[in-house]
Parts: C-alpha cells; structure tokens; sequence
C-alpha cells in the first residue's frame, strides 16, 4: 500500500515538472484598464535605488505598484486615499531600501579588506545541535590573508556534571580531513549550513553528556 503511494505520488511530481514554469513580467500585476492608460505613471526615485514605482488612477481610486530589484512581483500593490499618503508610502520605501543596499555594500566592503590573524596551530571551535549540544574542534594547519586550512581534532573531558561534559581540544589529534575555509568579519567560519566554528579561548566547552541527548 505504502509503496504504491509513493509510486503516486513520485508520477504526479514528475507532471507537475513536467509544466512549463510561468514567467511574470511586471506588467502583469498592473490592472489590465491601467496598463498603457494616461494615468498611470512611473515615479522618478533616487539614483542608485533599485525599485521601480508606478502610480494610476482607476474608477477614480489612487494606486500605486512598487517593485525592487529584479524581481517581477511587488512589493507592495496598494490603493490610497489622497496622494499626501501615496507619497509617504514610496518615499518610506525607498528610504528601507537605501538602507538595505547601503548595509550590503558595507557589509561587501568589510569583507573584501578583513584579514584574519590566524596562525599556524590555533585552534577553533563550533557548537551545534538541537535538543542536545554538540562540540567539535578544528586546528589550522595552514592560512592565506582570507582563508585558512584546518583539521578537526579529537577532544577530552577536563570534568563532567549530571548531564553535561566539558570537553577541550586535543591539539594535533586528527580525526578528519583538511578543509579550507573562508574567514568571515569577527573570525568564523562555516562548517557546515548549521554550524559555524570560533577562535577558542581555551577554556573548557558545554556539550550534553552522552547517553543524555537524542
């Protein structure tokens, strides 16, 4: 039974694949009376702001459409009362946005100058997990100005409670393969897409004891 669902279930996804995926063009949220009218009309934003805007009158009602970037759909299709609060709502908008893209290129800067100060046996370490904690340590093996090759490393319990372990690393005590890293603003680094490793201060680390967690 359970077999036989799931072959009809895998038939009806491989359909659904099957069907061309629509491709919306901005002018497709836009009423079909406004579209190409008079009326309708698109606001001069800022240089360097990457939304679009267009107003219209329909049935003596005040809309505005709002997109940004390169998406098709809006961010927001509305209906105003007066042209004071349509105003308002672009220029609240464009304002959010200025400070978005104004953070994302202070963010790319900062990344393209950080240089770590990584050196050859320093140690990191990540903790991770969901109902229980988990703890891994990696050592650098070797480092670039914005990468650095590390190793995990085994660990030992420097003491234990109900339930919990604290756990230090074991310098020079492989358990894995190199793995090369780019360092992020602050150190870190990815480990995985739940997980990211930190430069250790030594001090012992919380893990849930084992026989304690899932």
């Amino acid at each position: 039974m359970r077999d036989r669902i799931a072959e009809e279930l895998l038939k009806v996804a491989k359909e659904l694949a099957a069907f061309p995926r629509i491709k919306w063009e901005r002018s497709s949220f836009i009423p079909t009376q406004a579209r190409g009218a008079e009326s309708i009309e698109k606001a001069k934003l800022p240089r360097g702001v990457d939304m679009e805007v267009y107003t219209y009158e329909q049935g003596g009602k005040l809309y505005g459409v709002a997109f940004q970037g390169k998406a098709a759909k809006p961010i927001w299709h509305y209906r105003f009362r007066n042209e004071k609060q349509r105003d308002e709502q672009i220029k609240k908008s464009v304002e959010n946005r200025q400070r978005i893209l104004e953070d994302k290129e202070r963010r790319k800067k900062e990344r393209q100058e950080y240089r770590h100060g990584y050196e050859v046996g320093d140690i990191l370490y990540s903790s991770w997990g969901y109902d229980q904690t988990n703890v891994d340590f990696y050592e650098v093996v070797g480092a670039t100005e914005k990468a650095i090759a590390v190793r995990p490393v085994d660990q030992k319990v420097a003491r234990s409670s109900a339930g919990a372990d604290y756990v230090v690393a074991r310098p020079g005590k492989y358990s894995g393969p190199k793995m090369t890293k780019r360092v992020s603003p602050g150190g870190s680094i990815k480990i995985e897409s739940y997980a990211r490793a930190y430069p250790w201060d030594g001090k012992p680390k919380y893990q849930t004891a084992m026989g304690w967690g899932h």
